[in-house]
Protein backbone atom coordinates (compact mmCIF):
# COMPACT_ATOMS: atom_id res chain seq x y z
CA UNK A 1 0.00 0.00 0.00
CA UNK A 2 1.47 3.32 -1.04
CA UNK A 3 2.32 5.79 1.63
CA UNK A 4 -0.07 8.71 1.80
CA UNK A 5 1.67 11.90 0.67
CA UNK A 6 2.24 14.28 3.54
CA UNK A 7 1.32 17.88 2.79
CA UNK A 8 2.41 21.03 4.52
CA UNK A 9 5.02 21.28 7.23
CA UNK A 10 5.74 18.47 9.70
CA UNK A 11 3.52 18.65 12.77
CA UNK A 12 6.49 19.31 15.07
CA UNK A 13 7.61 22.27 12.99
CA UNK A 14 4.06 23.61 12.66
CA UNK A 15 3.71 23.47 16.43
CA UNK A 16 7.07 25.22 16.85
CA UNK A 17 5.97 28.03 14.58
CA UNK A 18 2.47 28.51 15.95
CA UNK A 19 1.38 31.83 17.43
CA UNK A 20 1.77 30.32 20.89
CA UNK A 21 5.33 29.12 20.57
CA UNK A 22 6.54 32.04 22.71
CA UNK A 23 4.98 33.23 25.92
CA UNK A 24 4.67 37.00 26.38
CA UNK A 25 7.03 36.84 29.34
CA UNK A 26 9.72 35.06 27.35
CA UNK A 27 12.79 37.34 26.93
CA UNK A 28 13.14 36.09 23.36
CA UNK A 29 9.57 37.15 22.59
CA UNK A 30 10.27 40.64 23.93
CA UNK A 31 13.39 40.86 21.77
CA UNK A 32 11.41 39.88 18.69
CA UNK A 33 8.74 42.48 19.48
CA UNK A 34 11.42 45.14 19.83
CA UNK A 35 13.03 44.06 16.57
CA UNK A 36 9.75 44.17 14.64
CA UNK A 37 8.81 47.58 16.05
CA UNK A 38 12.27 48.91 15.30
CA UNK A 39 11.90 48.01 11.64
CA UNK A 40 8.38 49.46 11.64
CA UNK A 41 9.57 52.84 12.93
CA UNK A 42 12.08 52.92 10.08
CA UNK A 43 9.15 52.93 7.67
CA UNK A 44 9.20 49.26 6.63
CA UNK A 45 5.89 47.50 5.90
CA UNK A 46 5.15 44.24 7.78
CA UNK A 47 5.70 42.17 4.62
CA UNK A 48 9.28 43.44 4.39
CA UNK A 49 9.77 43.23 8.16
CA UNK A 50 9.51 39.45 7.93
CA UNK A 51 12.59 39.17 5.67
CA UNK A 52 14.46 41.87 7.62
CA UNK A 53 13.89 40.04 10.88
CA UNK A 54 14.96 36.75 9.34
CA UNK A 55 18.17 38.36 8.10
CA UNK A 56 18.89 39.96 11.47
CA UNK A 57 18.28 36.71 13.34
CA UNK A 58 20.66 34.92 11.01
CA UNK A 59 23.31 37.53 11.75
CA UNK A 60 22.73 36.98 15.45
CA UNK A 61 22.91 33.20 14.91
CA UNK A 62 19.44 32.67 16.33
CA UNK A 63 17.83 29.72 14.56
CA UNK A 64 14.19 30.82 14.37
CA UNK A 65 11.90 31.02 11.36
CA UNK A 66 9.70 34.12 11.17
CA UNK A 67 6.37 33.45 9.51
CA UNK A 68 4.46 35.93 7.39
CA UNK A 69 2.00 36.55 10.24
CA UNK A 70 4.60 37.06 12.97
CA UNK A 71 5.39 40.77 12.32
CA UNK A 72 1.68 41.60 12.58
CA UNK A 73 1.45 39.70 15.87
CA UNK A 74 4.52 41.41 17.32
CA UNK A 75 3.33 44.87 16.34
CA UNK A 76 -0.22 44.23 17.58
CA UNK A 77 1.15 43.05 20.92
CA UNK A 78 3.33 46.15 21.30
CA UNK A 79 0.34 48.37 20.52
CA UNK A 80 -1.84 46.55 23.06
CA UNK A 81 0.82 47.18 25.71
CA UNK A 82 1.02 50.88 24.75
CA UNK A 83 4.63 50.41 23.68
CA UNK A 84 3.93 52.16 20.37
CA UNK A 85 2.95 55.81 20.14
CA UNK A 86 1.85 57.84 17.18
CA UNK A 87 2.76 61.48 17.65
CA UNK A 88 0.80 63.68 15.25
CA UNK A 89 2.72 66.69 13.99
CA UNK A 90 1.68 70.20 14.89
CA UNK A 91 0.01 72.24 12.17
CA UNK A 92 2.60 74.94 11.42
CA UNK A 93 0.30 77.14 9.34
CA UNK A 94 -2.52 77.23 11.91
CA UNK A 95 0.00 77.71 14.71
CA UNK A 96 1.51 80.78 13.06
CA UNK A 97 -1.93 82.22 12.21
CA UNK A 98 -3.12 81.81 15.79
CA UNK A 99 0.06 83.44 17.11
CA UNK A 100 -0.49 86.39 14.76
CA UNK A 101 -4.12 86.81 15.83
CA UNK A 102 -3.34 86.56 19.55
CA UNK A 103 0.14 88.03 20.20
CA UNK A 104 -0.54 87.86 23.95
CA UNK A 105 0.30 84.14 23.74
CA UNK A 106 3.93 83.30 24.43
CA UNK A 107 3.69 79.88 22.81
CA UNK A 108 1.11 78.10 20.67
CA UNK A 109 0.88 74.58 19.35
CA UNK A 110 -1.96 73.44 17.09
CA UNK A 111 -2.15 69.64 17.10
CA UNK A 112 -3.13 67.90 13.88
CA UNK A 113 -5.40 65.45 15.71
CA UNK A 114 -8.71 65.41 17.56
CA UNK A 115 -7.70 62.51 19.84
CA UNK A 116 -7.35 63.65 23.44
CA UNK A 117 -4.37 61.40 24.10
CA UNK A 118 -2.50 63.10 21.23
CA UNK A 119 -3.41 66.56 22.50
CA UNK A 120 -2.46 65.60 26.06
CA UNK A 121 0.92 64.37 24.82
CA UNK A 122 1.66 67.71 23.17
CA UNK A 123 0.44 69.45 26.33
CA UNK A 124 2.87 67.38 28.38
CA UNK A 125 5.67 68.29 25.97
CA UNK A 126 4.79 71.97 26.50
CA UNK A 127 5.03 71.50 30.29
CA UNK A 128 8.39 69.82 29.84
CA UNK A 129 9.58 72.84 27.81
CA UNK A 130 8.42 75.20 30.57
CA UNK A 131 10.29 73.18 33.19
CA UNK A 132 13.43 73.36 31.06
CA UNK A 133 13.04 77.13 30.75
CA UNK A 134 12.85 77.46 34.53
CA UNK A 135 15.98 75.33 34.83
CA UNK A 136 18.15 76.76 32.02
CA UNK A 137 16.98 80.39 31.75
CA UNK A 138 15.75 81.19 35.24
CA UNK A 139 18.30 78.92 36.97
CA UNK A 140 15.61 77.43 39.18
CA UNK A 141 16.53 74.38 41.23
CA UNK A 142 12.99 74.13 42.58
CA UNK A 143 9.72 74.91 40.82
CA UNK A 144 6.08 74.63 41.82
CA UNK A 145 3.57 73.53 39.19
CA UNK A 146 -0.19 73.37 39.68
CA UNK A 147 -2.69 71.12 37.89
CA UNK A 148 -6.39 71.68 37.52
CA UNK A 149 -8.77 68.72 37.43
CA UNK A 150 -10.42 66.91 34.57
CA UNK A 151 -9.95 63.90 32.32
CA UNK A 152 -7.67 65.84 29.96
CA UNK A 153 -5.41 66.94 32.81
CA UNK A 154 -5.16 63.36 34.05
CA UNK A 155 -4.00 62.17 30.63
CA UNK A 156 -1.54 65.04 30.42
CA UNK A 157 -0.10 64.13 33.84
CA UNK A 158 0.37 60.54 32.76
CA UNK A 159 2.10 61.61 29.54
CA UNK A 160 4.30 64.07 31.46
CA UNK A 161 5.49 61.34 33.82
CA UNK A 162 6.59 59.35 30.76
CA UNK A 163 8.26 62.31 29.03
CA UNK A 164 10.31 63.16 32.11
CA UNK A 165 11.93 59.72 32.22
CA UNK A 166 15.74 60.07 32.36
CA UNK A 167 15.50 63.85 31.78
CA UNK A 168 18.13 65.83 33.67
CA UNK A 169 17.77 69.42 32.39
CA UNK A 170 14.80 70.23 34.65
CA UNK A 171 14.77 71.61 38.22
CA UNK A 172 16.09 69.14 40.78
CA UNK A 173 12.90 69.48 42.84
CA UNK A 174 9.39 69.74 41.37
CA UNK A 175 6.50 70.43 43.72
CA UNK A 176 3.16 69.37 42.26
CA UNK A 177 0.08 71.26 43.52
CA UNK A 178 -3.54 70.22 43.17
CA UNK A 179 -5.36 73.40 42.20
CA UNK A 180 -8.84 72.12 43.00
CA UNK A 181 -10.70 69.88 45.39
CA UNK A 182 -12.70 66.85 44.34
CA UNK A 183 -16.01 67.32 42.55
CA UNK A 184 -17.20 63.82 43.28
CA UNK A 185 -16.61 61.51 46.21
CA UNK A 186 -15.71 58.75 43.75
CA UNK A 187 -12.92 60.96 42.38
CA UNK A 188 -11.02 60.82 45.68
CA UNK A 189 -9.78 57.40 44.67
CA UNK A 190 -6.90 57.33 42.21
CA UNK A 191 -8.73 55.20 39.67
CA UNK A 192 -8.07 55.47 35.95
CA UNK A 193 -10.93 57.88 35.22
CA UNK A 194 -10.64 60.16 38.22
CA UNK A 195 -10.89 63.89 37.50
CA UNK A 196 -9.54 64.86 40.92
CA UNK A 197 -6.05 66.40 40.59
CA UNK A 198 -5.17 65.04 44.04
CA UNK A 199 -4.99 61.61 42.40
CA UNK A 200 -2.68 62.58 39.51
CA UNK A 201 0.48 62.40 41.60
CA UNK A 202 0.46 58.62 41.57
CA UNK A 203 2.27 58.87 38.21
CA UNK A 204 5.22 60.64 39.86
CA UNK A 205 5.55 58.80 43.18
CA UNK A 206 8.76 56.76 43.46
CA UNK A 207 9.27 56.76 39.70
CA UNK A 208 12.73 55.23 39.21
CA UNK A 209 13.17 56.91 35.83
CA UNK A 210 12.86 60.45 37.18
CA UNK A 211 16.04 62.37 37.94
CA UNK A 212 14.29 64.95 40.14
CA UNK A 213 12.71 64.89 43.58
CA UNK A 214 8.91 64.95 43.55
CA UNK A 215 6.94 66.70 46.28
CA UNK A 216 3.17 67.05 46.51
CA UNK A 217 0.70 69.48 48.00
CA UNK A 218 -2.86 68.28 47.71
CA UNK A 219 -6.11 70.12 48.33
CA UNK A 220 -8.40 67.86 50.31
CA UNK A 221 -11.68 69.73 50.08
CA UNK A 222 -15.09 69.50 48.39
CA UNK A 223 -15.38 70.81 44.85
CA UNK A 224 -18.19 73.35 45.33
CA UNK A 225 -18.91 75.06 48.63
CA UNK A 226 -20.74 78.11 49.96
CA UNK A 227 -18.86 81.34 50.67
CA UNK A 228 -19.03 80.66 54.40
CA UNK A 229 -17.72 77.12 53.97
CA UNK A 230 -14.87 78.31 51.75
CA UNK A 231 -13.79 80.90 54.33
CA UNK A 232 -13.85 78.27 57.06
CA UNK A 233 -12.03 75.60 55.05
CA UNK A 234 -9.18 77.93 54.10
CA UNK A 235 -8.29 78.32 57.75
CA UNK A 236 -8.15 74.60 58.49
CA UNK A 237 -4.77 73.07 59.20
CA UNK A 238 -3.51 71.24 56.12
CA UNK A 239 -5.48 73.52 53.80
CA UNK A 240 -4.16 76.84 55.10
CA UNK A 241 -0.57 75.72 54.44
CA UNK A 242 -1.46 74.96 50.81
CA UNK A 243 -3.00 78.41 50.29
CA UNK A 244 0.01 80.04 51.95
CA UNK A 245 2.25 78.56 49.22
CA UNK A 246 0.10 79.42 46.21
CA UNK A 247 1.97 82.62 45.37
CA UNK A 248 5.02 80.46 44.70
CA UNK A 249 3.30 78.43 41.97
CA UNK A 250 5.06 79.43 38.73
CA UNK A 251 3.40 77.11 36.22
CA UNK A 252 -0.36 76.52 36.05
CA UNK A 253 -1.78 73.79 33.82
CA UNK A 254 -5.47 73.58 33.04
CA UNK A 255 -7.98 72.28 30.57
CA UNK A 256 -11.48 73.65 30.01
CA UNK A 257 -14.92 72.17 30.60
CA UNK A 258 -17.50 72.22 27.81
CA UNK A 259 -20.82 73.75 28.84
CA UNK A 260 -22.80 73.59 25.62
CA UNK A 261 -24.02 70.02 26.01
CA UNK A 262 -23.95 70.07 29.79
CA UNK A 263 -20.81 67.96 29.87
CA UNK A 264 -19.16 69.64 32.82
CA UNK A 265 -18.83 68.70 36.47
CA UNK A 266 -21.12 71.63 37.31
CA UNK A 267 -24.10 69.80 35.89
CA UNK A 268 -23.80 67.23 38.68
CA UNK A 269 -25.03 70.01 40.97
CA UNK A 270 -28.00 70.97 38.81
CA UNK A 271 -30.51 69.32 41.15
CA UNK A 272 -28.64 70.20 44.34
CA UNK A 273 -28.33 73.88 43.48
CA UNK A 274 -30.87 74.77 40.77
CA UNK A 275 -30.70 78.53 41.47
CA UNK A 276 -26.94 78.47 40.98
CA UNK A 277 -27.30 76.69 37.65
CA UNK A 278 -30.04 79.04 36.47
CA UNK A 279 -27.74 81.97 37.23
CA UNK A 280 -25.01 80.40 35.09
CA UNK A 281 -27.40 79.89 32.20
CA UNK A 282 -28.64 83.50 32.49
CA UNK A 283 -25.03 84.73 32.38
CA UNK A 284 -24.48 82.69 29.18
CA UNK A 285 -21.90 80.35 30.63
CA UNK A 286 -19.78 78.75 27.90
CA UNK A 287 -17.64 76.48 30.08
CA UNK A 288 -15.27 76.43 33.00
CA UNK A 289 -11.55 76.74 33.67
CA UNK A 290 -10.13 75.42 36.95
CA UNK A 291 -13.79 74.70 37.80
CA UNK A 292 -14.60 78.43 37.58
CA UNK A 293 -17.36 79.32 35.12
CA UNK A 294 -16.50 81.43 32.10
CA UNK A 295 -19.50 83.55 31.12
CA UNK A 296 -20.30 86.06 28.40
CA UNK A 297 -22.24 88.22 30.85
CA UNK A 298 -21.51 89.18 34.43
CA UNK A 299 -23.32 87.02 36.96
CA UNK A 300 -25.72 89.02 39.15
CA UNK A 301 -24.55 89.29 42.76
CA UNK A 302 -22.45 86.66 44.46
CA UNK A 303 -23.03 83.07 43.28
CA UNK A 304 -24.56 80.69 45.79
CA UNK A 305 -21.66 78.28 45.40
CA UNK A 306 -17.96 78.78 44.69
CA UNK A 307 -15.33 76.27 43.53
CA UNK A 308 -12.83 75.31 46.21
CA UNK A 309 -9.71 76.07 44.20
CA UNK A 310 -6.28 77.49 44.88
CA UNK A 311 -6.91 80.41 42.49
CA UNK A 312 -9.90 82.30 41.20
CA UNK A 313 -9.70 83.36 37.54
CA UNK A 314 -8.87 86.93 38.61
CA UNK A 315 -6.05 85.52 40.73
CA UNK A 316 -4.79 83.50 37.75
CA UNK A 317 -4.59 86.76 35.83
CA UNK A 318 -2.67 88.30 38.73
CA UNK A 319 -0.20 85.40 38.70
CA UNK A 320 0.43 86.07 35.00
CA UNK A 321 1.21 89.70 35.81
CA UNK A 322 3.78 88.30 38.24
CA UNK A 323 5.43 86.28 35.45
CA UNK A 324 3.77 82.91 36.04
CA UNK A 325 3.08 80.79 32.97
CA UNK A 326 -0.44 79.43 32.43
CA UNK A 327 -0.81 76.59 29.95
CA UNK A 328 -4.29 75.87 28.60
CA UNK A 329 -4.79 72.53 26.85
CA UNK A 330 -7.95 72.36 24.73
CA UNK A 331 -9.37 69.37 22.88
CA UNK A 332 -12.87 68.26 21.85
CA UNK A 333 -15.41 67.49 24.55
CA UNK A 334 -14.71 64.01 25.89
CA UNK A 335 -18.42 63.19 26.04
CA UNK A 336 -19.94 64.53 22.83
CA UNK A 337 -16.89 65.29 20.70
CA UNK A 338 -17.95 68.89 20.10
CA UNK A 339 -15.38 71.62 19.63
CA UNK A 340 -14.62 73.91 22.59
CA UNK A 341 -14.20 76.97 20.40
CA UNK A 342 -16.82 78.93 22.37
CA UNK A 343 -14.93 78.84 25.64
CA UNK A 344 -11.53 79.32 24.00
CA UNK A 345 -12.79 82.38 22.13
CA UNK A 346 -14.26 83.80 25.36
CA UNK A 347 -10.91 83.35 27.11
CA UNK A 348 -8.74 84.78 24.32
CA UNK A 349 -11.06 87.72 23.60
CA UNK A 350 -11.43 88.70 27.27
CA UNK A 351 -10.04 92.23 27.25
CA UNK A 352 -10.45 92.68 31.01
CA UNK A 353 -7.98 90.00 32.09
CA UNK A 354 -5.37 87.64 30.68
CA UNK A 355 -6.00 84.01 31.60
CA UNK A 356 -3.49 82.13 29.45
CA UNK A 357 0.12 82.53 28.29
CA UNK A 358 0.60 79.22 26.48
CA UNK A 359 -1.87 77.22 24.40
CA UNK A 360 -2.13 73.68 23.03
CA UNK A 361 -5.27 73.18 20.93
CA UNK A 362 -6.69 70.79 18.36
CA UNK A 363 -6.70 71.85 14.70
CA UNK A 364 -10.49 71.94 14.29
CA UNK A 365 -10.93 74.32 17.23
CA UNK A 366 -8.07 76.52 16.02
CA UNK A 367 -9.56 76.76 12.54
CA UNK A 368 -12.96 77.75 13.97
CA UNK A 369 -11.31 80.44 16.12
CA UNK A 370 -9.47 81.85 13.11
CA UNK A 371 -12.64 81.93 11.03
CA UNK A 372 -14.26 84.03 13.73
Amino acid sequence: MANKRQTGRPKDKQRHESSHRWSHGDPLFQQLVAMACGFLTEGNPPKLIQSLMQKRLKELRIDIEITREDPYRFIAYAASQKQLRFIPPSDFTLTEQLKAKYPILQSVKVVGSNAMDDIAYHGAAAVKDLLRIHYAVKSKSKVRIGFGGGYSSRRLSRALAELLQQVEDVPSTIVFHALAGGFDLDDVNAHADSTNPNSFWSYFVDNPGHRFESQFMGLSAPGLVTWEEAKYLRQLRGIKEVFDKREEVEIIVSSAGHWGEGHTQYMRYEKAAPKFNRALVAAECVGDVLWHPVTRKKMPGNPALVPMTLFTLDEVSERIRNNARVLLVIGPCGFCGESKNSILRAILDDGSRKLVTDLVVDARCALEILKG
